[in-house]
């Protein structure tokens, strides 16, 4: 969409951030975690040691119990580590894809981002783990597996998909659910913030009053869904389809609305500040009365691997939209798609 007016570039504000200086702390002013982390082991020495015997490295373990095992983004995929003491280590970003980890312990374990996919977790156990975003699709897990509860719900969404799904109120927050069949789940009040739900496929669910702030959203089927009241806060959406769906009084406060399908759709009462609409896919029957809106974008940048909106509408910094200015910039964007698609 072309304004009759210059855009001006957004300013972006850069954040400083505050460092603590370890010269200017004694010994005994050091947090505990910063010294946790001075007596790591290089990878290459944990790597050496725990692929040469488990029982030897079980052996060290109780022995040396005072040093932090980092093993974050350590290639063991297909590695026999049954059985091995694994507790309390760093297997962030770790790649365990097809492991035998069978028996093995994993408590407290931190294993945000692990690639698990494939790996044999009989009798393991993980119970106090960290599986923020790690890839449990396709992971043997049994009765005797010690998962918490949030986790093992994630692993049933993905291995085992079932219709009409009753999640309400459920804590799904930091998951990775990328490609999770939903359809017809009933997830509202459900929390799914910063959850990774690329390409997931939530037809005609119930979302009414979920908790979707921050999450990846891109490619994600929202078709006949009920958002009602949802936030979707800061949510990437680029790309979802959104049509027939329901967000009245939805929270879409600077999330990322481009590319987005919204034929029918119906967003009454919804707030949108800060949001980024470009090239939305709309029609006449998308409804939005009593929406909510100061301003909007209209294009983004990435920036250091993150999206940074651009071309603010209006596009004086400190000026907000007069009552009815946002459906009037809203009618030349749906002409505007119009005249495109008829040209094409």
């Amino acid at each position: 969409m072309k304004s009759n007016q210059p855009i001006n570039p957004v300013k972006m504000l850069e954040i400083t951030k505050q460092t603590m200086s370890l010269s200017a702390l004694s010994h005994n002013q050091i947090p505990s975690e910063v010294a946790k982390l001075q007596n790591a082991m290089p990878d290459k020495d944990l790597l050496a040691r725990l692929e040469g015997n488990v029982e030897e490295w079980n052996r060290w373990r109780k022995e040396n119990a005072h040093i932090c095992v980092d093993l974050s983004n350590a290639n063991l995929s297909n590695a026999n580590l049954s059985n091995a003491n694994l507790s309390n280590a760093n297997l962030s970003n770790a790649n365990l894809h097809s492991a035998n980890l069978s028996n093995a312990n994993l408590s407290n374990a931190n294993l945000s981002k692990a690639n698990l996919r494939n790996a044999n977790l009989h009798n393991a156990n993980l119970s106090n783990a960290d599986l923020s975003y790690a890839t449990l699709r396709r992971v043997k897990i049994n009765e005797q597996t010690q998962l918490d509860r949030k986790w093992q719900l994630v692993w049933k969404i993905l291995n085992q998909p079932v219709m009409n799904l009753n999640l309400k109120g459920a804590d799904l927050s930091n998951a990775n659910l990328r490609s999770a069949d939903l359809i017809n789940a009933n997830l509202s009040s459900a929390n799914l913030s910063k959850a990774v739900l690329i390409d997931a496929n939530f037809w005609n669910a119930n979302l009414s009053g979920a908790n979707l702030s921050k999450a990846d959203l891109r490619s994600v089927t929202f078709i006949d869904a009920n958002l009602n009241g949802a936030n979707l806060n800061g949510a990437n959406l680029g790309e979802a389809n959104l049509n027939n769906a329901n967000l009245g009084e939805a929270n879409l406060n600077g999330a990322n609305l481009s590319a987005i399908q919204t034929l029918n759709t119906n967003f009454e009462g919804a707030t949108l500040t800060g949001a980024c609409i470009l090239n939305w896919n709309c029609n006449s029957q998308t409804i939005l009365n009593n929406v909510v809106c100061e301003y909007i974008y209209l294009n983004y940048k990435r920036q250091n691997g993150k999206l940074i909106y651009i071309d603010r509408c209006p596009y004086e910094p400190n000026r907000i939209f007069e009552p009815g200015e946002f459906i009037q910039i809203f009618q030349k964007i749906y002409e505007s798609f119009n005249s495109t698609a008829k040209m094409a």
